[in-house]
């Protein structure tokens, strides 16, 4: 019994199936690579100041949890606690961002 070799059109077409593999494999490399780095860098900022790199705490505040450096007194607010800082109106933002810059002294 004698082996059929494969024609070239058969060549081509697994040699670019293997090819497109090879580059899919390399995309999904790439992206686990990438995320990896994303997470590397949130862990890194996590509680951490944006102004001058220290840690953040946790400080309760009318009934919330907010985030404030305790080195240069710098408040961060998630999406949701501003939003309900800015929920009471105008003037009870204007009221709380005052009290929270205040130097405490």
């Amino acid at each position: 019994m004698s082996v059929k070799k494969p024609s070239h059109e058969e060549e081509e077409f697994f040699a670019q199936v293997e090819e497109e593999k090879i580059k899919e494999q390399g995309d999904h490399a790439a992206l686990r690579q990438a995320a990896q780095q994303a997470e590397q860098l949130r862990l890194a900022h996590w509680m951490h100041c944006p102004k001058c790199g220290n840690e953040l705490t946790e400080t309760r505040f009318r009934g919330m949890r907010i985030d404030q450096c305790g080195w240069c007194g710098g408040v961060y607010l998630d999406r949701a606690e501003f939003t309900k800082l800015a929920g009471h109106g105008e003037g009870v933002l204007h009221a709380v961002l005052g009290e929270l810059l205040t130097p405490k002294g």
